[in-house]
């Protein structure tokens, strides 16, 4: 039985998409001058199993929209071992290169009987420019139970293997953090969606393709979003690095229409071919397939093939559900036939359940992977997040579905209860239970590498998409607990934390691609470098997408906590899972790092750890991470690593728990050359060459290292000392920081560093004491020193600090390093978290703001609309600052906050001419103040299209264009257009007014001002509107009249434009409406024949030229109505005549005619076109 066909349909066919029946699909539209694909080809190396002549081979190369490309079938013959085959052409479908990137390539084999075969692949696809892309792949296997192999196609410039994030401001406030926010979705999403390789519909990286696909047309859709989209790629060049057009014709074919259109201008977005393909690619997920959970356990799963860790498939295509149910069918589907769009939509989540086909209850193989001689084999937590979190969105969102016939070996296993009542069935609960078990003990995995997004996807997922509300807060809490550890030990978003579960994991980088670090940079902002970081597997894009595809954010004080240095100064302890997790948070600096090595996350009887990655927890060295900014001579492209910041590094002992306020300890002091500017005023060196290093630096706007980033903005000193009391002992040193005013003069902060300097040699002057353990070569230092108040800048003449011991001790059962403070040593920090910050704040008050629109929530065009946003505080305290009021991402205003009588604490604006047209997304950023945190909030605010304010702006541009001002007056016409549009859209009546301003003043004034693109989509949308009233309305006078308005519009655009045929066909259409114009010949009564040759325009201006009998005339003051006519002619000798006429209602034209000259001679004529 040839299996190929039903394969390959499987591949290539969405049923749910099927359009219209035609006879031969057709190559998507392409520009001429575009790559096409010109000749493709593929060649077989057989190593040592060779192909039997009776196996039949088919390859297709389809592309991003599942069309075919290339395909070639047969059976070739026999291939023997060791042998080359080939090259064999293959059928092609001349198809633009852009659109083959990103696509697939599926091979399947038909062999008859057995026939396992071993070789190599080329496939090659060879375009018009002489380029070569395709498919290149060595030590293939298939065989007749393994028939089939998919590889994605990708080949991009270097520019597009990192995002660009250059156009996008660094964030110094939450109002910069807020404005930014949906521009910092844009990379990620466009990566994704436009360049990533893996589209086959297998795996993480498929799934995340088609996730961030359905999140970039969900931004488009979003008016703030696509107006971000418009200022990234809408400019010739653009802001975002896009060099050959790449994302830019990637938009044109998901969402034509995407670029904002001009005031007035019809809006021609369509997201509908975007979405067919985010369903196609859904489809190519296979139905019923997939193991879900850990890949591999030795004796127990066997790893190998591309449907291994099912469950982070299914759960990032939950994410490209949970967008899709909610798109407008109409959008989904087409326009046509809405009355199918029900079936059709059943249809659609029958297919996607049968992809996402957990469900049900929980099974035991969620929390145990198998059983190895009676010992259970436990799945790691993510594994389990992503697969009851999947079976509890599936209950909610998508119908049961059923085993299949042949009952696919892991659906059985999973799917033993289909019960889909998330109550009953236990998930609920369960769910429950854990997220508030995180919140007590922490993660198994804390700081998860490389895993932390697999936790990431389920929490988000029960977040942006369950039903059940409290389900959303339990999800809600614990990403804010992920939250607020990100803030409390990252600095600009760069972060050392002690982690599980791969020790390989452990790095030198700062930003770290497997964390969540990026997925914050998307939330937040701040990372000063890279800023073009790298995309694609094992770096920041799957992170990044998954973060733009989420509504979540961050608690706004927690992202205040990372950009307002005022709000800082925190010392915060994370110790669920006992990992000594700690971070102190200056100023200008965070010092984070250390930690415990705890035991691996999933120890098996005794103890034991097995498996891979099932590793202890690690220590990291302590670190000194400073503010930066951005500059034009940082480096834009490589990840922060701690190897350029000042640390602790210890290599020895099971924990560091050595950092307090102001102060870390450790093993190593090390001090990169480059931390500051290399000077006296920026470095002192107390120590000789060769000794043991005591070093004091100073960072500020005067320090900043050059080339590099700068510490504009900064103030603090940080003084280093390395103790080595005697050779065979172990080093002991350690880091005190001291923060300053960073608006002080130069001359200052340099008094103000050389007295801490001078402070920490002399009176913070260490005392040393050692001592030997039981144990050979083990012993315990105690180093005393003292630390400067942190309420005196100026430390001159100052004696008073606080006692601090560091601690290093190799005679405990854990060894290792700690701060000993007012006679207390170990670790303070007590579960989850503890210290200075809670998930509800800090040691700062947290405001809480509210917005209030007057009109409430709805206004008119044109009308005064009073923003107030409302700071709240439950001490009744009164804060202080500047509210930021935004338009999506449009900072309107910036107004104080003042008191009221009753003491209402506020800050208003009040608009001119209220708001743009629509449902406009309106946000007040309350900046904070030196006591309480900063604070956000976003309302909609519906401004609905107004026909008197359109009028008055009708008549002010045209005012203001007779006054000379054009600019200004198309300004206010185009606005009136806008407005006319959107009425006309909600009540059919406008459609006349509509029809006319159009064409008159709107396309003649675009005429005027050389914009005749505009001009001439204005007078076309004129005379089609007008030609669909008059199929409404046959013979209508004002309609014939505005149409001829419009058609003479039309004759003179076309012809300031050059182009003489659409002049022709709109004159043309005048004739053939009747229109005094062109030729006539006008028979009078008392004998005369005229022969008329008629000019006219829009403005119903008629004027031209007669003959009769030899004599030639010239027509004046001519005027014409759609029934009336009126003009004089002057004869070359010397007669005048006077000619009134009307159209009948036969349609025929007659009328009067009066010499003015001389006796007067009157007579009647008729007039018919030659």
């Amino acid at each position: 039985m040839r299996r190929w066909i039903s394969v390959l349909t499987a591949v290539l066919v969405a049923s749910v998409l099927a359009p219209p029946a035609q006879a031969k699909p057709k190559a998507p539209q392409q520009n001429p001058a575009a790559v096409t694909l010109q000749r493709a080809e593929v060649f077989f190396r057989t190593n040592d199993e060779d192909k039997d002549h009776d196996t039949r081979v088919k390859i297709v190369v389809t592309d991003q929209n599942g069309t075919e490309a290339a395909v070639v079938e047969d059976t070739f013959g026999h291939f023997d071992d060791n042998s080359d085959n080939g090259p064999f052409p293959m059928r092609i479908n001349p198809i633009p290169k852009d659109v083959i990137n990103a696509g697939m390539t599926t091979m399947v084999i038909d062999p008859n009987g057995n026939d396992t075969w071993k070789f190599n692949l080329r496939v090659g696809l060879f375009f018009s420019d002489g380029t070569r892309i395709g498919t290149d792949r060595d030590g293939l296997e298939l065989s007749e139970g393994d028939t089939t192999k998919r590889w994605a196609i990708a080949d991009y410039p270097g520019e597009y293997q990192r995002m660009d994030f250059s156009w996008i401001a660094q964030p110094d406030t939450l109002t910069d953090s807020v404005r930014d926010g949906y521009a910092r979705r844009i990379p990620a999403l466009l990566w994704e969606s436009c360049v990533q390789p893996d589209n086959t519909g297998r795996g993480e990286g498929s799934a995340s393709h088609v996730a961030s696909s359905a999140a970039l047309l969900k931004l488009i859709e979003d008016p703030t979003g696509r107006a971000e989209m418009a200022r990234a790629l809408g400019t010739d060049p653009p802001l975002m690095a896009d060099p050959t057009g790449l994302y830019r014709r990637c938009l044109d074919r998901l969402a034509p229409g995407w670029r904002p259109p001009p005031t007035g201008a019809r809006d021609q977005l369509s997201t509908h071919p975007g979405w067919r393909r985010v369903i196609s690619d859904l489809m190519r997920i296979p139905a019923h397939a997939g193991k879900p959970g850990t890949d591999a356990v030795t004796f127990c799963r066997t790893d190998g093939s591309d449907t291994e860790d099912w469950d982070i498939t299914m759960s990032l295509a939950m994410r490209a559900w949970g967008q899709v149910r909610t798109v407008p069918h109409s959008v989904l589907f087409g326009l046509e036939d809405p009355g199918s769009h029900p079936a059709k939509m059943a249809e659609l989540a029958k297919e996607v359940a049968a992809r996402l086909w957990l469900q049900g209850a929980g099974a035991a193989v969620d929390e145990v992977v198998c059983n190895i001689s009676g010992v259970d084999v436990p799945e790691t937590e993510n594994h389990t997040l992503m697969i009851r979190s999947t079976r509890f969105l599936h209950n909610e969102l998508l119908p049961p579905t059923q085993i299949p016939a042949h009952r696919p070996k892991y659906m059985v296993e999973y799917n033993r209860d289909s019960n889909p009542d998330n109550g009953s069935n236990g998930l609920r609960g369960y769910l429950r239970d854990l997220t508030a078990q995180w919140l007590r003990e922490d993660f198994k995995e804390y700081n998860a590498r490389p895993y932390a997004r697999y936790q990431m996807i389920g929490l988000l997922n029960l977040y942006d998409f369950a039903l059940d509300q409290a389900m959303r807060q339990d999800a809600k809490k614990v990403l804010d607990f992920l939250a607020l550890k990100h803030a409390a030990t990252s600095q600009d978003n760069q972060r050392v934390a002690p982690y599980r579960r791969k020790l390989v994991e452990q790095s030198p980088y700062l930003f770290q691609g497997s964390t969540t670090d990026s997925m914050f940079e998307a939330w937040v902002g701040g990372l000063p470098q890279p800023v073009r970081p790298a995309a694609g597997a094992g770096s920041f894009s799957g992170e990044m997408a998954l973060a733009a595809t989420a509504s979540y954010r961050p608690p706004n004080w927690m992202a205040d906590l990372q950009l307002d240095t005022r709000h800082r100064d925190y010392l915060q302890y994370f110790n669920g899972r006992n990992q000594h997790e700690v971070a102190y948070g200056g100023k200008d600096f965070t010092i984070t790092g250390g930690g415990r090595r705890t035991p691996c996350p999933y120890p098996g009887p005794g103890g034991v750890c097995v498996g891979a990655g099932n590793d202890e927890g690690t220590m990291q060295p302590t670190v000194l991470i400073p503010r930066q900014l951005r500059t034009d001579t940082a480096n834009t492209t490589d990840n922060p690593k701690y190897f350029d910041n000042v640390r602790l590094q210890s290599s020895w002992g099971k924990h560091i728990s050595c950092v307090e306020r102001n102060i870390a300890c450790g093993e190593k002091l090390i001090v990169p050359d480059r931390v500051v500017r290399d000077s006296l005023d920026c470095r002192i060196t107390l120590s000789q060459p060769g000794q043991p290093l005591e070093i004091g630096l100073r960072f500020d706007r005067s320090c900043s290292p050059e080339p590099g980033l700068s510490y504009t903005g900064d103030c603090f000193f940080a003084y280093g000392k390395q103790i080595a009391l005697a050779t065979g002992l172990p080093e002991m040193a350690y880091l005190v920081t001291h923060s300053c005013e960073p608006g002080s003069s130069d001359a200052d902060r340099k008094k103000w560093f050389e007295a801490f300097v001078e402070y920490m040699a002399i009176q913070g002057n260490p005392r040393s004491e050692w001592d030997r353990c039981e144990g050979p070569n083990q012993y315990w230092i105690k180093v005393h020193t003292k630390q400067p108040p942190a309420d005196r800048i100026d430390l001159t003449g100052v004696t008073e600090g606080r006692p601090v011991t560091a601690h290093a001790t190799m005679c405990t059962d854990e060894p290792g390093f700690e701060l000993i403070i007012n006679g207390q040593g170990g670790f303070p920090g007590a579960g989850a978290l503890s210290g200075d910050l809670t998930l509800t704040g800090g040691r700062y008050p947290v405001s809480r703001v509210s917005l209030a629109t007057t009109p409430d929530r709805t206004s008119a065009a044109g009308e005064q609309i009073a923003l107030t946003a409302t700071i709240h505080d439950t001490d009744n305290r009164v804060p202080t600052g500047k509210v930021a009021f935004l338009d999506g991402a449009r900072v309107i205003s910036e107004q104080p906050v003042t008191v009221a009588a009753d003491g209402t604490v506020s800050a208003k604006m009040l608009t001119i001419r209220g708001l743009q047209l629509g449902a406009r997304r309106v946000t007040a950023v309350y900046s904070g103040d030196a006591v309480f945190t900063g604070a956000a909030v976003t309302e909609t605010h519906t401004v609905r299209p107004n026909l008197a304010y359109a009028q008055e702006l009708m008549q002010v541009g045209k005012q203001l264009w007779d006054q000379g001002d054009r600019q200004g007056g198309y300004v206010r016409v185009a606005a009136a257009i806008e407005l006319i549009r959107a009425l006309a859209t909600a009540d059919p009546a406008h459609r006349q007014q509509m029809a006319e301003w159009l064409a008159n003043p709107a396309a003649n004034y675009l005429g005027e001002l050389g914009r005749h693109g505009e001009a001439v989509e204005f007078v076309t949308e004129s005379t089609a509107l007008y030609d669909q009233l008059l199929r409404e309305k046959p013979g209508d006078r004002g309609l014939l009249d505005g149409l001829i308005g419009a058609l003479w519009e039309a004759v003179a655009i076309h012809t300031r434009t050059g182009d003489t045929a659409k002049a022709e066909a709109a004159r043309q259409r005048l004739y053939q409406l009747g229109v005094f114009t062109g030729r006539w010949i006008m028979t009078q009564s008392n004998g005369y024949v005229v022969t008329l040759e008629m000019t006219g325009d829009r403005t119903g201006a008629l004027g031209g030229s007669g003959t009769y009998n030899g004599v030639a005339g010239e027509i004046r003051d001519g005027r014409r109505t759609v029934d009336r006519v009126e003009f004089v002619i002057h004869w070359i000798d010397g007669a005048i005549g006077k000619y009134t006429g009307q159209r009948g209602a036969d349609g025929k034209w007659s009328g009067d005619s009066v010499r003015l000259t001389g006796e007067p001679i009157t007579a009647t004529w008729t007039a018919i076109q030659p």
